[in-house]
């Protein structure tokens, strides 16, 4: 039986559903790019296209999936620029917009009982960087997204404690009636 190789009758559309949406603010430095197909059929897959002057982006990525992990070495306070151009067998999509986002600063946050919309963040017990929490420490910490239908992502780079008597548990709400999703010591 002789191979049929089916070519799209055309290129396909510009993709959408870009996150970080256009313009969004404070962005974490380890974030998450995704998008969704357009119209047609993108079956080579995609060019992403990153930098910080919209004239001059560098090719990224020419891949088939739709997400792909923010570069390394994002700075922060910085603002973004970055394109998603779907190609097949016919060409490319044409004029499809250049999407902006701008990082947010790192702050350090000293745990008291509180909350926070802040994407980029260094957690201290009360000791701060280099000193030690007191006795008897119990405090709850709000971390949500700041605008609707976002996620959290938090990334441990070092816990220590006290397999006796220190404990970390993390809901998936708003108190601690809400449902755990994780329980360090």
């Amino acid at each position: 039986m002789d191979e049929v190789t089916i070519t799209p009758a055309e290129a396909p559309g510009c993709a959408t559903n870009y996150a970080p949406a256009d313009l969004t603010e404070d962005v974490a430095l380890n974030a998450i790019l995704s998008w969704s197909n357009g119209a047609g059929a993108p079956s080579f897959g995609y060019d992403v296209y990153f930098g910080t002057d919209p004239d001059a982006l560098t090719l990224v990525s020419n891949d088939q999936v739709e997400t792909l992990s923010a570069p390394a070495g994002l700075e922060s306070n910085t603002t973004y620029y970055w394109q998603v151009v779907p190609f097949n067998l016919v060409g490319e999509a044409t004029g499809c917009p250049v999407q902006a986002f701008t990082t947010g600063g790192t702050v350090d946050i000293i745990m008291t009982n509180g909350s926070t919309t802040t994407c980029n963040a260094n957690f201290y017990d009360s000791g701060g960087l280099d000193g030690s929490y007191q006795n008897s420490e119990n405090f709850t910490y709000t971390i949500f997204p700041g605008s609707p239908n976002s996620v959290v992502q938090v990334t441990f780079t070092s816990f220590a404690g006290e397999a006796c008597c220190d404990d970390m548990f993390i809901f998936n709400g708003n108190s601690n009636a809400a449902p755990q999703i994780g329980n360090l010591f």
